[in-house]
C-alpha cells in the first residue's frame, strides 16, 4: 500500500518497520528529519532540544544516516548488521536512513532483505530515493512505499518551463523568475527539463539546417550550447533555481 508523506507525519498507522519514501531528495531529507523529530523528541518535535538538535546534526544514537559517496558496497553495511545484534525494545526505536537508494547494488540489496522483512524488535529501515523503479522488486515488496506529493508539481512545473524554454520569442523575464522562485525547483527536475530541452533544440536545428533558416539555426545553437553547458557539470543541492535564471539569461539575452 502506498501512503503520501502528509499521513506519515499524521501519524497514520504503518504496520511494516521497512519503508520506502519516493521523492526530490532534499525535501526527503528535510521530511525524514520531521519525522524522526516526531518520533524522537520527548517535547513534541520542538525543534529546540538536545534530541532534535542532534538530529538535524544527524548525530542522534538512534538513527544511522548511511550515504556513500558513489554508490554503495557491501562494506556500508557491516555496521547495519553489527547495531541488528543489540537488542532493543519496541519504546527504544532505532532507524537507519538509506539515502539515495537508488544505488543499492543487487549483492547489497540481497544482503539486506532478511533484516528488512523481518526487522528484530525496535529496529526501522527507511530507503529514500527519486525513482521507486530503480529499486529491485525484491526489496520493494518488504516496504511501505511512502509517497512525496511534490513530484506531481515537479512535473507541472517542467512543463510550464519547458513552454516558456521553447519560444522563440523571449517571456517576461519577472514572470519567469516569479515562478522559479515560487517551485521549488529540485536539482533532479532541472536535469530532466535540461534533457528534454536538448533533445527538442537538436531538432529544431536539423530542420532549420534542413530548410536553410539562418536565423532559426542560430537561436537553435544558442540554445544547445547553454543546455550542454549546464549538464556538463554535476547541478549542486540548492543551486538549481539560479541555473535556471542563469539558462534563461543564455537563452534570451546574449
Amino acid at each position: 500500500m502506498d501512503y503520501t508523506l502528509s499521513d506519515i507525519l499524521k501519524n497514520t498507522p504503518i504496520s511494516a518497520p521497512s519503508q520506502i519514501w519516493v521523492g526530490d531528495s532534499l525535501i526527503l531529507a528535510e521530511q525524514v528529519t520531521l519525522f524522526l523529530q516526531e518520533k524522537l523528541c520527548s517535547y513534541n518535535t520542538c525543534s529546540v532540544c538536545i534530541s532534535c538538535s542532534y538530529i538535524r546534526q544527524r548525530n542522534h544514537q538512534s538513527i544511522l544516516w548511511i550515504r556513500p559517496e558513489k554508490g554503495y558496497v557491501l562494506e556500508d553495511l557491516h555496521l547495519v548488521f553489527s547495531l541488528l545484534s543489540f537488542v532493543r525494545d519496541t519504546t527504544d526505536p532505532f532507524y537507519f536512513i538509506f539515502e539515495k537508494a537508488e544505488t543499492l547494488t543487487p549483492a547489497c540489496t540481497n544482503a539486506l532483505l532478511k533484516s528488512i522483512e523481518e526487522p528484530p524488535t525496535g529496529y526501522h529501515f527507511i530507503f529514500c530515493t527519486y525513482h521507486l523503479s530503480s529499486l529491485l522488486t525484491t526489496l520493494q515488496s518488504r516496504c511501505h512505499v511512502v509517497r512525496h506529493k511534490t513530484q506531481e508539481n515537479d512535473n507541472t512545473i517542467n512543463r510550464e518551463l519547458f513552454d516558456l524554454f521553447t519560444q522563440k520569442e523571449m517571456p517576461s523575464l519577472s514572470y519567469f523568475c516569479k515562478m522559479v522562485e515560487s517551485s521549488a525547483l529540485s536539482e533532479h527536475s532541472l536535469k530532466l527539463l535540461c534533457i528534454d530541452l536538448l533533445n527538442f533544440w537538436t531538432k529544431q536545428y536539423l530542420a532549420a539546417h534542413h530548410n536553410n533558416v539562418p536565423q532559426d539555426c542560430a537561436h537553435a545553437q544558442q540554445a544547445i550550447k547553454a543546455l550542454s553547458a549546464l549538464l556538463e557539470n554535476p547541478i549542486m543541492p540548492g543551486s538549481a533555481p539560479l541555473l535556471a535564471k542563469n539558462l534563461f539569461l543564455d537563452f534570451f539575452l546574449k
